[in-house]
């Protein structure tokens, strides 16, 4: 009996033991697209947008009718059925077909993504690259670790490269280009009957064109009768040179043009060393000013990357502004290769407008999330808002502001995705009274930034204690009256200001009584336009809009 029940409780635990399936590493997005494809580049901002939200995909994007067709993305297209582009097939099972011309699909693709890393599976994979000039091998382990009944499987190898510079359909690059398959489109075929490991040997050959440095291999496991891919693996194929190596790598975020004397950079850091990153310090400045220091800590492996805002520091206003990030003592340690240490970004002085101005904002698919300001440089709200509730609609305000002064206006995001492309192409701008465009944002994440200056000829002054005015008609068509109502006697002088702050005309109406006076403002010499009215009575002076049509 004892004999009995230890071979049942070894069944038992040998059949436990092949049950566990483990996590899915990552879900295989294949995409048949051309740069010849209208509404491919939504597919491809799909894509780039899984990858840049931390999904755990390997993205591998097989080219038709172009320059980066070659045999296996038709092989793979072919495979597919594919006839229709952009087609994307997730894990090889789950299809979505059509785009956008310049809206991503990552909101329809996160849904699919979700729905296959759920999915735990049955094998893992283990790839290791070595390499001797342009040649390359990968040794490769696939483990069965728990039960699964089809026969009719493959390993599929893919090397892709990303950040292709390409002008394509209102793109300037392409991603996850595939550029080879070892052996080929057709795979190497598996067999688990005699053994839950199976090892093997892939060689191939690179283009000396292609940049290692931006190529991935994707490997995955396909059952050829279903098509579902079981098990998917990344691996870049760069390799580091170095064992500590920290690297400043992008400046971002900045304000196109800067006026205010602070300013936040965002930047990116990534790791080029063996050894895992785990702290350095980040040193920046702003026109070689006085540099601040913040102590950067987390784990990044071989070309990982991470990304924050440093806090926020203030400098001169020049015409043009340098930011300069240096990333030093990482892990405590010298840096091997401090070439890449360093880092600048240039942003220009804002401009400088008249006080009149018009922000036209439209709305995305969410405009429930869109909200703004504008504000001084003393950090006053002047004007503001938001939350919208029709999605895809024009929003128009006008600024008036007659102070000279720099004003920051931010546009928030509270879905985290901007106004374009996610949720449909919305935009924020602010156009000058002569109608140029002097802040256009389209594409961020939480928050948009824009700075500009005001030039105000005459400052305006409430002294409606003093003296009140009303113009009339107004907007003006060749003779305005403006009725003075003082509080007690004064000289009065009337002068007409354009825009950018020249004097296009002057009244002096010499002493006027207490009481109202109505004087006569000939208009008939001046375009048509917007002006302002400096008025000017003894001590005291008022500015008022005034409109010539």
């Amino acid at each position: 009996m004892k004999t009995f029940l230890l071979l049942i409780t070894g069944i038992v635990l040998s059949v436990g033991i092949m049950a566990q399936q483990v996590d899915r590493d990552r879900v295989l997005v294949e995409i048949g697209t051309g740069t010849w494809c209208q509404f491919c580049p939504g597919a491809a901002m799909g894509a780039d947008d899984l990858v840049e939200n931390g999904c755990s995909v390997a993205v591998i994007e097989y080219h038709n009718g172009d320059i980066y067709v070659n045999a296996a993305s038709t092989a793979r297209n072919s495979y597919y059925g594919i006839t229709s582009f952009p087609t994307a097939k997730f894990d090889g099972i789950v299809t979505v077909s059509g785009g956008s011309n310049t809206q991503s699909m990552y909101n329809t693709y996160l849904p699919k993504y979700q729905q296959r890393i759920a999915i735990p599976s049955s094998f893992t994979i283990d790839m290791e690259v070595n390499t001797s000039g342009l040649d390359y091998t990968v040794d490769v382990t696939l483990t069965k670790v728990a039960d699964y009944t089809g026969t009719n499987l493959v390993f599929q190898l893919a090397l892709t490269e990303s950040h292709i510079e390409q002008s394509w359909q209102g793109q300037s690059e392409l991603n996850f280009v595939e550029r080879l398959m070892a052996p080929s489109a057709s795979g190497t075929a598996l067999d688990f009957s005699s053994s839950n490991t199976v090892s093997f040997q892939l060689n191939f050959t690179i283009d000396a064109g292609w940049d290692i440095e931006f190529c991935e291999l994707a490997g995955f496991i396909q059952d050829n009768t279903s098509k579902e891919i079981l098990q998917g693996a990344l691996k870049v194929l760069a390799t580091p040179e170095f064992s500590i190596d920290a690297e400043a790598f992008e400046i971002f975020d900045l304000p196109e043009e800067m006026c205010s004397g602070w300013i936040a950079p965002s930047v990116t850091i990534r790791s080029r060393g063996a050894e895992t990153l785990t702290s350095l310090d980040v040193v920046y400045s702003v026109n070689g000013g006085e540099a601040q220091t913040y102590a950067w800590t987390g784990e990044l492996d071989f070309l990982e990357k991470d990304s924050f805002v440093l806090p926020e520091i203030a400098y001169d206003v020049t015409e043009t502004n340098t930011v300069t990030v240096t990333v030093t003592n990482p892990n405590g340690l010298e840096d091997d290769y401090p070439d890449n240490n360093t880092i600048t970004a240039e942003v220009m002085e804002a401009e400088t407008i008249s006080p009149v101005s018009y922000l036209i904002l439209r709305t995305d698919e969410k405009p429930q999330e869109t909200t703004w300001d504008l504000k001084n440089s003393a950090g006053e709200v002047i004007y503001s808002g938001g939350p919208y509730t029709a999605p895809l609609t024009f929003i128009r305000d006008t600024f008036e502001l007659y102070n000279t002064d720099c004003y920051v206006l931010t546009v928030y995001d509270a879905g985290g995705d901007g106004l374009c492309c996610g949720s449909g192409t919305g935009f924020v701008r602010l156009v000058s009274a002569t109608n140029a465009t002097i802040i256009y944002g389209m594409s961020f994440a939480d928050e948009y930034v824009g700075e500009f200056n005001v030039f105000a000829p005459v400052g305006i002054t409430d002294l409606s204690g003093t003296m009140n005015v009303e113009i009339y008609p107004n907007p003006v068509e060749n003779q305005a009256n403006i009725v003075l109502n003082l509080k007690s006697a004064a000289h009065t002088t009337l002068s007409v200001y354009d825009l950018v702050g020249k004097r296009v005309l002057t009244y002096s109406a010499e002493m006027l009584p207490a009481g109202a006076s109505t004087l006569n403002l000939d208009a008939s010499t001046l375009n048509k336009g917007i002006y302002i009215l400096h008025i000017t009575a003894g001590d005291a002076t008022l500015t008022q809009k005034i409109t010539v049509r």
